[in-house]
């Protein structure tokens, strides 16, 4: 099967436009020059697919940075619509898909910052609710999709921010949990288990930033387990999905920073590995999953290296320490690592 590529580009004349390649790498070619002459179509970005075409930013000239489509013809390369009428910019961002939609935060003339939805039509481009009514904005970003539904970080001036929910319609999009009252928990780092929760981290304002499951009910969304005991926070970041658990990056008192794994219980939230033991910190990440396996840089006695994990204590360990036993910051790996083919998630 061939696919298609959308790309941002730069030739040299016409400043950063909209092109296309196929996988075959054979060829290129512009799709639309969006804002003519030497002006590039400012913040080409924020592609999400949607059937057989392509949701995007861009600014023409004429009506700001606004919601275009492209079906990888110049035809068919479009203002999808000017959400803030005129040449003011509505700056729609970030994009996530569920199923049929895309959900991205927009302003518009009358409602600040709000949370929109595109079925890639124009008349299907529409505010989904003003959640802090008014010309005030709630920021509202999408996190992860859940069940069918969109979780989301939102601020509707009451509550902080804080986690709620959405199906793509007014009615449907109402605050999940206030994690943490009279505060903001700035709920992130969604990931989504294959048995319908949602992993990520939270500050409920008595724990610290901890980590967090949700159902995508109330009653279902709750502290997972305090991995460093008290008000300090583990800060559990970086979390990736691979094969069916979650792992993740934190922090505690005795082992400092290190790799961390969960299966969304409390017991299945566990330590793999103290990497660099003594209380310093290893901060493993970026963590790919790759081949059935999990692949990090992480700091230890022999500096930053590249290591890997099948999810156990004895099966992490160091793949080669590639600059011969140096130790501190120094080490063979920079931390930029990517996976070509099968991801093994």
């Amino acid at each position: 099967m061939t696919y298609r590529l959308f790309f941002r580009a730069n030739n040299g004349t016409l400043g950063d436009e909209l092109y296309i390649t196929d996988t075959t790498g054979t060829s290129a070619s512009l799709v639309s020059d969006i804002r003519p002459g030497a002006m590039s179509g400012l913040n080409i970005a924020q592609f999400a697919m949607l059937g057989d075409r392509m949701v995007f930013t861009a600014d023409d000239g004429v009506a700001g940075n606004e919601l275009w489509v492209s079906d990888g013809t110049a035809a068919g390369t479009t203002l999808l619509k000017d959400i803030n009428f005129g040449t003011a910019s509505s700056l729609p961002y970030p994009f996530m898909t569920m199923g049929d939609l895309v959900f991205f935060q927009a302003r518009n003339s009358t409602s600040g910052y709000e949370l929109f939805v595109s079925d890639g039509t124009a008349t299907g481009t529409r505010l989904v609710k003003d959640i802090l009514p008014g010309s005030a904005s709630s920021f509202c970003s999408p996190l992860g999709v859940l069940n069918g539904k969109m979780l989301l970080l939102a601020d509707d001036g009451t509550n902080g921010e804080e986690l709620w929910i959405s199906d793509g319609t007014e009615f449907g999009t109402f605050l999940l949990k206030d994690i943490n009252p009279g505060g903001s928990s700035v709920p992130a780092d969604v990931v989504v288990l294959d048995n319908g929760r949602a992993l990520f981290s939270a500050d409920d304002g008595a724990s610290g930033r901890e980590l967090w499951v949700t159902d995508g009910t109330a009653t279902g969304t709750m502290l997972l387990r305090d991995i460093y005991a008290g008000m300090s926070a583990s800060a559990p970041d970086g979390m990736v999905l691979h094969q069916g658990v979650v792992y993740f990056m934190a922090a505690t008192a005795a082992q400092g920073t290190e790799l961390w794994r969960s299966d969304g219980t409390a017991t299945g939230t566990q330590l793999v590995k103290d990497l660099y033991p003594g209380g310093s910190d290893s901060n493993p990440g970026p963590l790919v999953s790759a081949g059935g396996k999990l692949f990090f840089a992480a700091l230890s006695d022999n500096g930053y290296e590249l290591w890997v994990s099948d999810g156990s204590a004895a099966g992490t360990v160091e793949v080669l320490d590639l600059n011969g036993g140096s130790s501190g910051m120094d080490g063979g790996t920079t931390g930029n690592i990517a996976a070509l083919g099968d991801s093994g998630k």
